[in-house]
């Protein structure tokens, strides 16, 4: 039996040492990554990054702002090719999100990025978590794949 605290423990916790602040930050990544690969995202959304000649099955979104209040009609955030490079975006669409009006920014910012798993005091980067988790959900999705064509 492992004495290691469970992630819902960690989580109420007001102080945690770094592998637990590594551990939450990983957790939330992986949700939202996962939330848009299980749940559509706006044709138009989808449609820039393609258009950029990225495939939207094989990336992950991140950081995703969809239409909030106050933004109108426009989307932005992350996304992160299989190649691990991240691409900052930022589209224009119609309110139902079906069509796309503007690309205002798809512009590659990996290169600002510090991706460092063993960053002193911090851990893992955020950007070097990012790329540990879309690793996972393309070998998950490699996995289901390949066990569904037999």
């Amino acid at each position: 039996m492992s004495d290691q605290p469970d992630l819902s423990e960690i989580k109420r916790r007001k102080s945690r040492n770094v592998q637990e602040q590594v551990a939450v930050l990983r957790d939330s990544i992986l949700r939202e990554a996962t939330w848009w690969r299980n749940n559509p995202i706006a044709p138009a959304i989808r449609e820039s990054i393609e258009r950029n000649g990225k495939d939207v099955s094989t990336g992950i979104l991140v950081n995703v702002c969809d239409r909030e209040f106050g933004l109108e009609d426009c989307a932005d955030g992350i996304f992160v090719a299989a190649s691990g490079q991240f691409f900052e975006f930022s589209v224009e669409l119609t309110p139902d999100g079906d069509k796309l009006i503007a690309v205002h920014q798809f512009d590659d910012v990996t290169d600002s990025l510090e991706i460092c798993g063993h960053k002193p005091g911090v851990g893992a980067t955020w950007a070097f978590l990012v790329i540990e988790v879309l690793k996972e959900l393309n070998e998950k999705s490699d996995t289901e794949d390949g066990a569904s064509s037999r």
